[in-house]
């Protein structure tokens, strides 16, 4: 089994919306709106910021099966991790490390708008700095 990393494509769209917009919906301490509220606001802002280029989602799929997406990274042009994914049968494989040295190269300091429960995992790669508002900026 080999990992490939690619562009996303528009197919990959609504798997990603759905795994980003629930993990971090339950991520959340503290007060909270209803995930359908934050569901339809998250998935406004997100499609806007691909579509208008402000985000750059790279996919970590199978080589033999390309549409079999394990894992993502959504990052701004401006570098900012705004989210990465790996799903559950495929942590510890490596496939967030693959996804974030494919698009920081030898990067060491980041910033990220989303504080993940991976993030433990990420810092053992990155020194990072945490900004939730560079989610809601232009790039």
């Amino acid at each position: 089994m080999n990992i490939i990393i690619r562009q996303s494509k528009e197919d990959d769209l609504n798997f990603i919306l759905a795994s980003w917009i629930k993990s971090s919906y339950s991520n959340i301490t503290g007060y909270r709106e209803r995930f359908g509220v934050y569901h339809k606001g998250m998935e406004s802002i997100i499609r806007n910021k691909i579509k208008n280029n402000q985000f750059l989602v790279y996919v970590a799929c199978l080589d033999d099966d390309p549409d079999f997406i394990i894992g993502y990274g959504v990052f701004g042009i401006d570098y900012t991790l705004h989210f990465v994914f790996t799903k559950q049968a495929f942590k510890k494989m490596g496939v967030c490390k693959k996804i974030m040295q494919n698009f920081y190269k030898s990067k060491k300091e980041i910033l990220t708008s989303f504080w993940c429960s991976d993030i433990n995992y990420i810092k053992k790669m990155y020194q990072v700095e945490y900004n939730r508002f560079k989610f809601f900026m232009e790039s």
